[in-house]
């Protein structure tokens, strides 16, 4: 039974991994998504985002010029996360997590 569910997770996985979903109004209320605690972390420092649109294999943000997350990204820095958060539909803590390139 898990070697079938591990088979139809991967088949959906290259079925949608390209598939952008776009976070508009309507999206990020359907999700419960938590736009002001998504953050973008580098090189042990972290700005604040907003992310236009997501797919399983790439995110597309928006940064601030003065922010210095730009500068730090042409520094070199290839490793770069980003902390999705999503409001807990039953009124307790938020749901967050970060997205490792």
């Amino acid at each position: 039974m898990a070697f079938a569910a591990s088979q139809q997770l991967n088949r959906y996985y290259n079925l949608y991994k390209n598939i952008d979903v776009t976070f508009s109004k309507e999206v990020v209320s359907t999700l419960n998504f938590e736009p002001k605690q998504v953050f973008v972390r580098c090189s042990g420092g972290q700005w604040p985002c907003i992310i236009n649109s997501a797919s399983m294999t790439k995110a597309k943000i928006i940064c601030g010029k003065k922010s210095g997350f730009l500068a730090r990204l042409r520094s070199g820095i290839t490793s770069v996360n980003i902390r999705f958060a999503f409001f807990d539909t039953e009124g307790k803590d938020s749901l967050s997590f970060f997205c490792c390139s």
